[in-house]
């Protein structure tokens, strides 16, 4: 399902480009880590390859499993994912782990949520994280009766560090607020996100309430159902 690969480069110019495509997708995963792009594309020297790819079949999929009755978005569930990330940007599966102990919901939803996490980690956006100097991350999405929250935390090598990539961050979520407009999906979500730290590990947390996040899926899920299927012209 995710093994083709459609490379794209993105460079600092195309950043907030990218952001506003990737946000319309319906992964929250991916928002944090198109964060972790802008971020990146100004400090790093290494490029980073971008496979828009999985996202795209991670929708058709889910549309798919929805017309024939098979699962329900609307379920609580709870996944956690500890990532090893490779050179390309890339999970290594073999050694990137779900934590069984700390998931519960129905086998369905915890299904397309492994599958939502999954996609991201073939996109190579985690490149942007292993040039931050993040080889191992921990992602969790959770989504109860009133909220939806997906967590990433990566360590890096001192506090100050993990306090420097904070307070940037944060800057970086002012500055797109800033240049979204208002109302949109994109401020709603950048409205969201908040950057700590605990230590020497980052913290990326975006937590919206149940009932948005499900319009926006809702909405992606259509857009992505009429590009593979377009209406007469």
């Amino acid at each position: 399902m995710f093994e083709e690969v459609y490379g794209v480069r993105v460079g600092a110019g195309r950043a907030w480009t990218i952001m506003s495509l990737i946000m319309k997708r319906i992964s929250l995963i991916a928002v944090l880590l198109t964060l972790l792009a802008v971020l990146a594309s100004g400090q790093a020297v290494r490029s980073v390859r971008i496979n828009k790819q999985p996202l795209r079949d991670l929708a058709q999929g889910v549309n798919s499993e929805l017309d024939q009755g098979r699962v329900s978005l609307i379920r609580n569930f709870s996944v956690t994912l500890d990532v090893v990330i490779k050179n390309d940007g890339t999970f290594d599966t073999s050694r990137s782990k779900f934590d069984l102990k700390k998931q519960f919901g129905e086998p369905q939803i915890l299904n397309v949520a492994k599958l939502a996490i999954g996609a991201c980690g073939q996109t190579g956006f985690f490149g942007y994280l292993k040039n931050l100097g993040i080889d191992t991350a921990t992602i969790t999405l959770t989504q109860d009766d009133a909220h939806v929250t997906a967590r990433l935390t990566g360590a890096v090598p001192t506090a100050d560090r993990a306090k420097m990539l904070a307070s940037s961050f944060d800057s970086l979520i002012s500055m797109g607020k800033m240049t979204a407009l208002n109302p949109s999906d994109e401020r709603t979500l950048l409205s969201a996100v908040t950057a700590t730290t605990d230590g020497k590990t980052v913290i990326l947390n975006l937590t919206l309430p149940k009932q948005t996040v499900q319009t926006m899926i809702t909405k992606a899920l259509q857009r992505e159902k009429a590009h593979q299927h377009p209406g007469p012209q």
